[in-house]
């Protein structure tokens, strides 16, 4: 590498985060500072490098770029850059490339700043996939309501159908009606799922501690548990934090009702909910017929159901990942050596409004056998 420049005069210039390198029109590195080395590697010709690490077909050939530097009046900008580091990795960065003003002695030489705009560019987009979940949230939930009520009508007029095919000779008008009505009733429960996780409340806003939003699910379908002969038994920690309950009561309810679901012969649901280490982790385990050879790896893909045709939308528990990873958690399910599923959801403590300090206690609930 070229050392006309005298390290002792740009020493200091390697203690800026940013990469910077002099290097003259063809390419040739006069002196490239210690982060330069840590982006680009050991290289002494600056437009050869970036030939070989840019992955951008914007720009081809750097000689050429470079070789304008001497006529341009200001600084030339290179914005969002895809390249690779020497190593592999994927990198964005951002590129400033002036010309340094020099005796008529010396040839005309440039200094280029480069940026590591990764993190910048993968949170640009983060939020613009956020942004299009937003709309596409808004747009579902009207979608909804736009179509709930011709449904309803459809549904009403197949009805009437199937009561005067009753009348009729022919069986076969009343079976494609039936048919009919089955696939409606499929929409229906999909527009509802979609709806009942659209709606906004002052109750979403609220903070509230986790175990009484699980109580509170568990209370909206005790007859539901009760038709099934199914029992609840709770394990709760007697600390929980609060947290913001935003969507968590539907989620809950969702994970609660399909346990129920999946012991129509009754059994018990046991739901666990502690603080385990920086996390609160939720357990719910149920004894019924678990999720099967590999559903439990892809029950939370949109439209992928473990029951019965035309018994299940496949959308409650895609929708209640979206949820849960908005606190920054996660929900898995898996198999019961003994018989049954148990759906796991860890929310990190960092998720909860209160602080650790604020938590407040409740009279402990013995844990119930089963």
């Amino acid at each position: 590498m070229n050392t006309h420049i005298e390290q002792h005069e740009l020493v200091f210039l390697d203690a800026l985060p940013l990469a910077l390198v002099v290097f003259e029109p063809d390419g040739q590195v006069i002196w490239a500072s210690d982060q330069a080395g840590k982006l680009l590697g050991s290289f002494d010709d600056f437009a050869s490098v970036l030939d070989t690490l840019t992955s951008d077909t914007r720009f081809d050939d750097w000689h050429k770029v470079f070789s304008g530097i001497v006529a341009s009046d200001g600084p030339l900008r290179f914005l969002h850059i895809n390249c690779h580091d020497p190593a592999g990795a994927v990198r964005v960065i951002d590129l400033t490339v002036s010309r340094l003003s020099w005796d008529s002695t010396q040839p005309p030489r440039a200094i280029a700043l480069l940026e590591d705009a990764t993190a910048l560019a993968d949170l640009d987009q983060k939020l613009a996939h956020s942004e299009r979940l937003a709309a596409l949230g808004k747009f579902s939930a009207e979608l909804a309501h736009e179509l709930n009520n011709p449904l309803d009508g459809i549904l009403r007029y197949v009805n009437l159908a199937i009561r005067l095919c009753g009348k009729l000779d022919d069986k076969r008008p009343a079976e494609y009606l039936l048919q009919a009505r089955r696939g409606l009733m499929r929409m229906i429960r999909i527009i509802t799922e979609l709806l009942e996780f659209s709606r906004t409340s002052d109750a979403a806003l609220v903070e509230d501690r986790i175990d009484h939003i699980i109580e509170e699910a568990l209370n909206s379908l005790e007859s539901r548990a009760a038709e099934s002969s199914v029992s609840f038994c709770r394990r709760f920690d007697t600390s929980l934090p609060f947290i913001r309950s935003g969507n968590l009561f539907q989620v809950f309810s969702n994970v609660i009702r399909n346990a129920i679901e999946a012991m129509p012969n009754g059994g018990t649901l046991t739901i666990t909910a502690q603080i385990a280490g920086d996390s609160v982790r939720i357990v719910f385990a149920d004894e019924g017929h678990g999720f099967g050879p590999g559903g439990s790896e892809r029950v939370f893909a949109p439209f992928f159901t473990t029951k019965p045709a035309g018994q299940g939308t496949g959308l409650g528990l895609a929708i209640c990942r979206e949820v849960i990873e908005k606190y920054r958690g996660t929900i898995c399910g898996a198999d019961r050596p003994e018989g049954g599923a148990v759906v796991t959801i860890t929310i990190p403590l960092s998720s909860c409004q209160t602080a650790a300090g604020l938590y407040l206690s409740r009279p402990s609930t013995p844990p119930q056998p089963g």
